[in-house]
């Protein structure tokens, strides 16, 4: 079944790249970015679930989930993060910041629609 994705990264190879991956099974997807622009997408589409870099230009990452949350608490925020050691502990401390998770950077397809899927 599809679903509305809200994918959130600076990168635009790798949202380009992301987005082409999920629009081919059929999903909608919304994607940005900049962090306060994806706080407004949500709110205004509130997608089944969301794929959120950790650092962006505007707004960081877990800034973003906060204000997702306050809006919606039942949100399904997945990070995505790099693998330097700061972001590696963040990613780990995801669920007490209440993302339902984290994907480390380069992606695995296979991960992303398993997730997909779970939305």
């Amino acid at each position: 079944m599809a679903k509305t994705i809200l994918l959130v990264d600076d990168e635009d190879q790798t949202r380009g790249l992301l987005k082409k991956a999920l629009e081919r099974r059929g999903n909608q997807i919304y994607d940005t970015g900049k962090g306060y622009e994806a706080v407004e997408l949500y709110k205004q589409h509130k997608p089944n679930g969301v794929f959120l870099d950790v650092k962006l230009p505007d707004l960081e990452g877990p800034e973003v989930l906060q204000k997702i949350k306050e809006f919606d608490p039942q949100a399904k925020v997945y990070f995505i993060t790099g693998v330097s050691q700061a972001e590696y502990q963040l990613g780990q401390k995801s669920k007490e910041m209440g993302a339902a998770g984290y994907l480390s950077k380069p992606v695995i397809m296979e991960d992303l629609l398993e997730i997909v899927d779970s939305f």
